[in-house]
């Protein structure tokens, strides 16, 4: 029966903490789950996920195997962790993030090539990302960092692993990208990033990851080829005219000089300040008159022709830029200060770069100017030419590339794949876990109880009260029920198996032959034909409530325990592997598949425990069930209480089925126990069959009937 889209069981509806812990095994690592983690995190033996729910759909289970692929096949195997941990000390964020999305690149390419299923898995989970929004466009208020980092992770992804869905998101991660670095940059960092073709180690990538940083460093620092920079030749066009224009103030002067009969009364040899001009004048063009009420863009005030000239001395001033000839005949109003209102400028003298005061010196004869007139007249600052969209352009490319460098982790993102998928798992369309309500979960109800110890336990002890006391219970069934499933096992095994002088698997039970009847048919063989290729592992509970009477001559937990070494015996004897296990609170180990039965068969506790977490007993045995050799595979459940949680009990059985576990669940109900009514239709809702019995011999046919269905099955 199908679970009900009511009550949030979809049809799809996966156990996503025992189908990881199953994928984890097929890789050979171990997988734990910690809600407390932001993302999923290894260490090169075990792989941490931040598993917030036990429930998920179908979409959510393929997003676990990518994950777990991804971390196992990538990280576990081919991660150097010490190695990485010491190059990238003291690095800036980004050179970890590219250096991720490098190794990434690299470690899909060796998986896929190693194990070519995993390629489709990736890419199925890329795809339920993109759907789930974890990979979408460019945000403008990121940082630039953030940019780069994206054009890196989805170009590579798209032309290196050939994960085409990303090219749209390429293309407008990288537009916004050249906007901030420009794209001259920009393409020099993904040409770089090509080179992931030649990365095969930790070191690698993180070396190639290291390159890439330096080329934004160099635009931070203004040291690459920078764009939109003028050529030299502009550059240094200014300079040029400042050159140009001394030049010509010194010829003008010269051809002035040689004009003159003779030096003008009163002038000292070297008095024209034409030094002083030429200095003021770097870049000014001779010969532009200042035309009246125009302001000097130098010193912000109204250009003049010739403070404190008279316009009576216009024959001295004639081709004579910027002096005035003071102290010569009829130049009295030299010494007034203040041009006249609309005096014209003499040709030569307006220039743009303000050179119309005069420059006879302050302490000359008849050469007073006012004081305020005075103190401008010497050399003030250039003022900055505004810069151009070009250098406006590069000087803004060069402060991002600097943010880039200066970005923290949070702006960059960590570019690794893993946090995206582990994203993905918590983002909207999870399926949540639903709860059923039937009173029975309630504060001191009969094995209610959500305790649960992560730290298994074995039992290596004897409790010999107890052994006697199973012992007994225990033979009448071997008796009735062991006769009928060693008949079953008998004709498999003799249809498969027999005895030779020579091979690999001594037949223990046949040894003492060898001494008595000199039989040297020891070695057990077993063809390719169908045999015993079945695996059994029995999980008991011993909550409180298995004290509880059964049949009146005994507790649940008694018969339960006299079942189960009534049928380990039959299995012992025809080498089946099995396994035993009791939950409570905690996992406790009595036997497992590697281990000598006829020793372990003493090991039961008589001790109960408090809680029923029956969900957390599954998690732990489903996996290592799951991954035997064996073609069959059977997990019996003995409960008699209500689970801690019945929808992760329930939808663990579903998932071990899914993996080729068969699981017989049968309910004990003691003496006036309470229904389990609520357990049994979360069964019913995931197709899982159960059985309830009142009686040790229900119970003991029930088990023993589950392992003859098991090892007769042909699986397909």
């Amino acid at each position: 029966m199908q679970a009900s889209n009511k009550d949030g069981l979809g049809a799809d509806t996966r156990s996503l903490a025992v189908y990881a812990r199953i994928l984890g095994l097929s890789w050979g690592v171990d997988i734990r789950f910690d809600e407390r983690l932001p993302t999923a995190m290894t260490d090169g033996k075990t792989i941490f996920l931040p598993l917030r729910q036990q429930m998920g759909s179908q979409e959510d289970a393929i997003l676990a195997e990518g994950l777990v692929d991804h971390e196992a096949g990538v990280h576990c195997r081919q991660t150097d962790f010490d190695l990485g941990q010491t190059l990238l000390e003291g690095e800036p964020a980004i050179t970890l993030a590219i250096s991720n999305i490098l190794e990434d690149v690299w470690g899909e390419r060796e998986l896929c090539a190693l194990k070519p299923g995993c390629a489709p898995t990736i890419d199925k989970a890329l795809e339920i990302m993109l759907r789930r929004g974890v990979f979408r466009g460019p945000d403008p208020k990121s940082e630039p960092a953030a940019h780069v980092v994206n054009t890196v992770l989805t170009g590579l992804r798209t032309v290196k692993r050939g994960q085409v869905v990303l090219a749209d998101l390429y293309k407008a991660h990288r537009e916004f990208a050249e906007a901030s670095l420009g794209p001259e940059l920009v393409e020099k960092v993904w040409q770089k990033a090509c080179e992931v073709d030649q990365v095969a180690s930790t070191q690698q990538a993180i070396v190639l990851a290291k390159e890439i940083v330096a080329l934004i460093a160099q635009q931070a620092q203004g040291q690459g080829d920078e764009q939109g920079q003028p050529p030299p030749e502009q550059q240094q066009g200014h300079e040029s005219q400042d050159q140009e224009s001394a030049q010509a103030g010194a010829q003008d002067q010269a051809q002035q000089q040689t004009q003159q009969d003779g030096p003008q009364p009163g002038q000292q040899p070297g008095q024209g300040g034409n030094d002083e001009a030429d200095q003021e004048g770097k870049g000014g063009q001779s010969g532009q008159p200042a035309q009246d009420g125009q302001t000097d863009p130098q010193r912000g005030k109204p250009g003049s022709a010739s403070s404190g000239q008279d316009s009576g001395n216009e024959q001295a001033s004639q081709g004579e830029p910027g002096t005035g000839a003071p102290g010569a005949p009829g130049s009295s109003g030299a010494s007034q200060g203040a041009p006249k209102q609309g005096q014209s400028a003499s040709p030569g003298q307006g220039s743009r770069s303000g050179t119309g005061q005069p420059t006879a010196p302050a302490s000359q004869p008849g050469a007073g100017q006012p004081e305020e007139q005075q103190s401008q007249a010497s050399p003030q600052p250039q003022p900055q030419p505004k810069p151009s969209a070009q250098a406006e352009a590069q000087a803004k490319a060069q402060e991002m590339a600097r943010k880039v460098l200066d970005a923290t982790a949070s702006q960059t993102g960590s570019g690794e794949f893993a946090d995206q998928l582990s994203k993905a798992l918590g983002a909207a369309g999870k399926a949540h876990k639903p709860t059923f309500g039937s009173g029975d979960e309630s504060p001191g109800a009969r094995g209610a109880g959500t305790r649960w110890d992560l730290n298994a336990r074995d039992l290596v002890d004897e409790v010999p009260h107890l052994s006697q006391r199973i012992g007994e219970l225990a033979r009448p069934v071997s008796i009735k029920l062991g006769n009928k499933l060693e008949d079953a096992l008998t004709s498999l095994v003799e249809t498969a198996v027999d005895f030779r002088r020579t091979g690999r698997r001594i037949q223990s039970r046949i040894l003492p032959g060898v001494i008595t009847a000199a039989k040297t048919r020891i070695f057990r063989h077993q063809d390719e034909q169908e045999g015993i290729d079945t695996s059994v592992l029995i999980l008991t509970d011993i909550s409180g409530s298995m004290r509880s009477g059964f049949g009146g001559q005994m507790s649940c937990l008694e018969a339960a325990y006299a079942c189960t070494r009534a049928l380990g015996d039959v299995l012992d004897r025809f080498q089946v592997p099995f396994a035993v296990r009791l939950f409570g609170h905690q996992l406790t180990r009595v036997k497992s598949f590697d281990q000598s039965w006829r020793r372990h068969r003493l090991y039961m506790t008589p001790l109960t425990e408090g809680s029923t977490c029956t969900d957390q007993a599954l998690l732990s045995v489903v996996p290592e069930i799951a991954n035997r050799q064996e073609q069959r595979k059977l997990l019996v459940l003995l409960t008699d209480g209500i689970p801690a949680d019945e929808t992760a009990a329930a939808a663990a059985m579903a998932e071990a089925r899914r993996a080729g576990v068969e699981v017989a669940t049968l309910l004990i109900s003691a003496s006036g126990a309470p229904a389990m009514s609520s357990f049994k239709q979360v069964l019913d809702k995931f197709g899982i069959a159960h059985t309830t019995v009142h009686q040790s011999e229900e119970l003991a046919n029930g088990m023993f009937a589950s392992v003859k269905a098991a090892v007769q099955t042909q699986r397909v």
